[in-house]
C-alpha cells in the first residue's frame, strides 16, 4: 500500500503492515517507511515478517534502510528487526575496498556516505532487546548499530555491549514531556508519548522551511535581469546590480514556507501529549484498532477507535 507525497523531500510512505497483533492472511503486523529525496528510507516498527513484505514492495529496497524508529516493544512492532538485521547484513556492501578481515572489529567503516551508524531510536530497553537476540543467536553484522533510547532503562552499563554495537544514547525528556531526537539531513525529529500498555511513542519528522517564492515581476521592475542574479536572491542572497544598486533578497522574495510535517504514531488510546508537536501535521497516521461498537474494549487494552483517530485529526488540525 502506497501513499505517494506531492514535493521535493518527503517522496513516499509505503505500508508494510497494518495489522494488530497477529498477521491476517492479507495483512502484516505493523511497519512503514518513508522514503526521502536523498534515496534514503526510515522505517516505522518492524513486526514479524517485514522482511518477506519488503520483497513483496517493490518502491522500498531493503539496502536503502539507514534508520528504523520503534513506537514501543509488544512483538508485533518489533519481533522483525533482528532479522532484518541479520538479512541486510548480509548482503551490506563496504564503502571501500578494504581487505581486512571481516569479522574482525577493526573492519567497521561508516554505515553509508550520510551515516556512520545504522540506527534505531526507541523505547526504554530497546538497546538490551536488540543486543540479547544478536548475543544469544551468535549474529555478527559487518556494519554498526546504535540505539538511541528515550528515556533511561536504568541499566545503561549493566551489560557488555554487542561487538558490533555502538555506545547508546539515551535521551531525556524537555519540559513538556518531549525528546528531540535530533536533525537529520535537514528533518526535524521529535517523539512523544502516548498513552498504551507499555513505553508507546509517537514520532512527528518536519522538512526543513523553504524559501519564499521569488516575485520575478517584482525583480525585474528593480532592474534585475533574468539570469543567476534571480537565483541568488532566492537563495537568500543579495545582490549588486551593475549600476551599483543593491538588491535585498526581503525585496522580491516572499516569507519562508513552514516545512511539511509527518506524524507516526504507534499504539495508543491517549495521544494528548504529542498533540502539540503534532499540530498542523500535513500527513497523520494513526491507528484505529477498533469501531466504535466497541469503545468499550479500546481503552483498557491502550488502543484507539477510528472516531477517536479522527477526533485528533481534528484538534491538531
Amino acid at each position: 500500500q502506497f501513499l505517494y507525497f506531492i514535493g521535493a523531500m518527503f517522496q513516499k510512505l509505503t505500508f508494510l503492515g497494518t495489522s494488530s497483533g497477529v498477521p491476517t492472511k492479507y495483512r502484516n503486523v505493523s511497519s512503514s517507511c518513508v522514503s526521502l529525496a536523498s534515496g534514503a528510507v526510515w522505517m516505522f516498527d518492524c513486526g514479524e515478517g517485514t522482511q518477506h513484505q519488503l520483497q513483496r514492495a517493490d518502491a522500498v529496497s531493503q539496502g536503502k534502510i539507514e534508520r528504523v524508529f520503534l513506537t514501543h516493544l509488544h512483538g508485533d512492532h518489533c519481533y522483525g528487526l533482528p532479522g532484518l538485521m541479520c538479512s541486510m547484513g548480509m548482503t551490506w556492501k563496504r564503502g571501500h575496498d578494504d581487505e581486512a578481515d571481516a569479522e574482525s572489529e577493526h573492519s567497521f567503516c561508516d554505515f553509508n556516505d550520510r551515516a556512520q551508524f545504522f540506527e534505531i531510536v526507541g523505547p526504554p530497553k530497546t538497546a538490551t532487546f536488540i543486543r540479547t537476540v544478536l548475543q544469544v543467536s551468535d549474529a555478527w553484522l559487518p556494519f554498526r548499530y546504535r540505539v538511541t533510547e528515550l528515556g533511561t532503562s536504568g541499566d545503561q552499563s549493566a551489560a557488555a555491549l554487542h561487538a558490533c554495537e555502538a555506545p547508546p544514547l539515551f535521551l531525556e525528556p524537555d519540559e513538556r514531556g518531549l525528546f528531540h531526537v535530533g536533525v537529520v539531513d535537514g528533518f526535524r525529529i521529535v517523539a512523544g508519548p502516548l498513552g498504551h500498555r507499555v513505553p508507546c511513542f509517537g514520532y512527528v519528522v518536519t522538512e526543513p522551511d523553504s524559501s519564499g517564492s521569488l516575485d520575478v515581476a517584482a525583480a525585474t521592475k528593480l532592474g534585475v535581469p533574468k539570469g543567476p542574479l534571480l537565483a541568488q536572491l532566492k537563495a537568500g542572497s543579495a545582490v549588486t546590480l551593475p549600476s551599483g544598486v543593491t538588491i535585498q533578497p526581503t525585496q522580491v522574495v516572499g516569507p519562508p514556507v513552514a516545512g511539511r510535517k509527518l506524524v507516526m504514531l504507534g499504539d495508543t488510546c491517549d495521544s494528548s501529549r504529542i498533540a502539540d508537536a503534532a499540530s498542523g501535521a500535513t500527513w497523520l497516521v494513526h491507528e484505529s484498532t477498533f469501531d466504535s461498537s466497541n469503545a468499550a474494549l479500546a481503552i483498557p487494552r491502550g488502543h484507539s477507535t477510528a472516531e477517536m483517530a479522527g477526533g485528533f485529526a481534528q484538534a491538531i488540525g
